[in-house]
């Protein structure tokens, strides 16, 4: 499987940079992608950011947007999506970030779920590590690793 991560913002040299890495480094194919909008006002910077977040995917891969009123999934149930996905023929998941005030509808609309990582809101770059290790752990669970203990 390959996934692709689309985040609004920059992951600076940081602790929360170097889990990141760490995780990032135990899957095979992943690639990171980050944009930063110029814009200052709300409505613009939002649909700045939502317009380059979907222009940035050249692949026909799934679509998930990360955003705090989707679907809640335990790690189970994220490693059962993604592991039909694949026996599907859907190799690639795109996994959409959006910046702090959110995406605009346009992104909602072409995006194949929405999920949420906890009913909890977390900074960016925690969300971001959140991600990257569930999906190592999805892998894990896949492929009957035992760093999913269960």
């Amino acid at each position: 499987m390959k996934y692709n991560i689309y985040a609004i913002g920059n992951m600076r040299r940081s602790p929360e940079a170097e889990i990141f890495l760490k995780y990032s480094k135990r899957i095979k194919n992943i690639e990171f992608f980050e944009y930063v909008s110029n814009f200052d006002e709300k409505n613009k910077k939002i649909n700045d950011e939502s317009k380059k977040l979907l222009s940035m995917i050249k692949n026909n891969g799934k679509k998930i947007l990360l955003d705090e009123k989707g679907t809640i999934l335990s790690s189970f149930e994220f490693s059962k999506l993604i592991s039909d996905w694949r026996n599907h023929g859907n190799n690639i998941i795109n996994f959409l970030i959006g910046g702090a005030d959110g995406v605009n509808e346009n992104i909602s609309k072409n995006v194949d779920l929405t999920i949420s990582l906890s009913n909890m809101t977390f900074p960016h770059m925690l969300a971001r590590i959140v991600l990257v290790e569930q999906i190592y752990r999805s892998e894990t669970i896949i492929n009957n690793h035992p760093y999913h203990k269960i």
